[in-house]
């Protein structure tokens, strides 16, 4: 079973780690709705020595008619800008941001590629910030040459596309990450239809945090996905903070699987069935 320690790192250790050679920090903060302040965030200030990749530009792919807002990207590109920070097989890789969305994200997407030494900082900057260490403008610059190329990681098998949810409603268990009026239906600013996968529960990626960016003891995430099957699916709107119930369903022993164009694929199929209220 993989554990908090296992994808997880404090800000103690990483602040005494930060000159380390191997050590690479990435600075995945995002905003869905101004792109261009992630980057003005970065500017003003971010943990010393870390790179930034954008969500929009290299942890999503192009987008097209199907496949969702935030496709995964192509591992190729993605490595290509790895290698440019340095990293390399025996690198580890730290992600952060500031409600731990974005760093899922990026954790998922290194599994996939085959780099199982990589880590979230837990807590993100925040508690970087309120333990009193430095922030850095400095942009990142990388200590070695990279050599990482992309291999096929354990976490391609767990990606689940909407033929075979769709085909296999009726026996999945079905997890919508996302604020719970959307999943209601009440309320959809982004996509064009509101509503739920049929047959999903509702369990929010922010319920999942003790505060933004901090993970839940793996107490408390058992008594949140009590009852859960073994092999869930996950989705949110776009793949991208549906990332964060992931992180939690593999620390509580599970095989959770992501829809990784979720409900923003979903709805571009006008015959796929649409759920609202407490269906």
């Amino acid at each position: 079973m993989t554990g908090y320690k296992d994808i997880f790192v404090t800000p103690d250790w990483l602040h005494g780690n930060i000159g380390n050679r191997n050590v690479v920090v990435i600075d995945c903060r995002y905003d869905l709705g101004n792109p261009e302040k992630a980057m003005e965030r970065y500017r003003e200030g971010h943990i010393p020595g870390s790179f930034r990749l954008d969500m929009e530009a290299d942890l999503a792919g192009s987008r097209s008619e199907h496949g969702g807002r935030h496709p995964l990207p192509d591992f190729n590109v993605l490595a290509l800008k790895l290698r440019n920070f340095g990293i390399s097989s025996d690198s580890m890789v730290i992600c952060y941001d500031d409600d731990l969305s974005g760093a899922s994200r990026l954790w998922f997407l290194m599994n996939c590629m085959g780099h199982e030494n990589t880590r979230i900082l837990d807590g993100g900057i925040t508690e970087w910030i309120e333990g009193g260490r430095q922030l850095s403008t400095a942009p990142g610059t990388p200590r070695n040459d990279g050599t990482f190329f992309p291999a096929s990681g354990e976490f391609l098998t767990r990606i689940a596309d909407m033929d075979q949810i769709r085909r296999n409603l009726d026996s999945l268990q079905i997890i919508d990450s996302r604020a719970r009026p959307r999943y209601l239906g009440e309320f959809e600013p982004i996509d064009p239809r509101a509503g739920h996968i049929p047959g999903a529960i509702n369990i929010e990626y922010t319920a999942v945090q003790e505060r933004p960016g901090k993970i839940r003891e793996p107490a408390d995430l058992e008594r949140i996905y009590a009852g859960i099957a073994r092999e869930p699916v996950v989705y949110c709107g776009s793949g991208v903070t549906s990332c964060v119930n992931f992180v939690g369903l593999i620390m509580t022993g599970r095989s959770p699987m992501l829809y990784a164009g979720s409900w923003s694929d979903w709805v571009s199929y006008e015959t796929n069935p649409v759920a609202s209220g407490e269906e």
